[in-house]
């Protein structure tokens, strides 16, 4: 488990270091002893390598720094549910996930991927603070954070609902942000849904970097943190109040028509949305002060 932590988490030493470490366990346990060390390392180089190939191939140079990967069944200490991805993901990460699911399975025939973005790091540099601070965290720390976009100041409860996450799964990742005093609770070691969390503006240390580790838990992630969705509806309503969100962040102001449009568009090799099911999703938006509706007819502005 702490292999795989350090691994995932990037508080490697480095591959020679963990190398050295797995020959000398050899040496004292046995090659039996050490088998699923080194498949997890030889996980982490060759996942370096099908990135690479992935961007050369399809020519790409992302926008934002990312690296795939790719984990063998029964060689980690984990036990991944299919999760849902995260409400705050960027929309250039969906895409690059889609495109490198067809393109590893394309050249691996008879492989399946199983998304786990809880178990991925991201660097997030925090800029509304006197003093800029460059933080690597989860997904799920980010989309805790982004809940705090528009408001200083959430009850537990509404943390968990904009995440998406259940209150225990929170628990854990809410733990960390308060170590590091990044959010603030005053009832933090009995946390509950009513509990105030607090953004905290006063953040001040001397190192300018902050690492969040990652809860390691030999509990499946879906039943643990991400509560499931009930019915494909509602899985098809969060996609499209996420591309709701994306459209009008980008676009600020749009009429309905064209807003319908682009919608069909985003999310058309996932599905195709029923009409009635946009404008469910349009008014619990402007109703949860997403969007709202304009003066002129039938146009939304995004609410920053």
């Amino acid at each position: 488990m702490l292999l795989a932590n350090r691994l995932l988490g990037r508080t490697s030493a480095g591959k020679l270091q963990e190398e050295e470490m797995i020959e000398l366990m050899k040496n004292m346990c046995g090659s039996d002893f050490v088998q699923k060390f080194t498949r997890m390392l030889n996980d982490m180089c060759k996942s370096n390598e099908e990135t690479t190939k992935f961007f050369e191939e399809n020519k790409m140079t992302p926008k934002i720094g990312i690296e795939f990967i790719i984990l063998q069944t029964g060689a980690w200490p984990l036990q991944i549910g299919k999760e849902l991805q995260g409400p705050f993901c960027p929309e250039e990460v969906s895409t690059l996930t889609q495109s490198f699911t067809s393109f590893y399975t394309g050249s691996h025939t008879g492989r399946q991927l199983t998304w786990a973005p809880s178990l991925s790091t991201v660097d997030v540099k925090l800029t509304y603070l006197d003093k800029s601070y460059s933080v690597t965290m989860t997904s799920i720390h980010y989309d805790i954070l982004c809940c705090f976009e528009r408001n200083d100041s959430l009850p537990v409860s509404e943390v968990c609902e904009l995440s998406r996450l259940t209150i225990d799964g929170a628990k854990r990742y809410l733990k960390t942000l308060f170590e590091y005093q990044v959010l603030l609770c005053d009832d933090k070691d009995n946390l509950h849904s009513n509990c105030e969390i607090k953004l905290n503006l006063s953040l001040s240390r001397k190192s300018n970097r902050i690492r969040l580790g990652i809860p390691m838990t030999n509990k499946p992630v879906k039943q643990d943190i991400r509560p499931e969705i009930s019915g494909n509806q509602n899985n098809q309503r969060l996609t499209i109040e996420c591309a709701i969100v994306r459209i009008m962040k980008t676009k600020q102001k749009m009429k309905h028509q064209i807003l319908v449009a682009e919608i069909i568009d985003s999310v058309k090799e996932r599905f195709a949305p029923p009409t009635a099911l946009i404008k469910q999703s349009v008014e619990s938006l402007i109703e949860r002060a997403y969007i709202k509706r304009t003066d002129e007819m039938d146009e939304y502005e995004y609410i920053s």
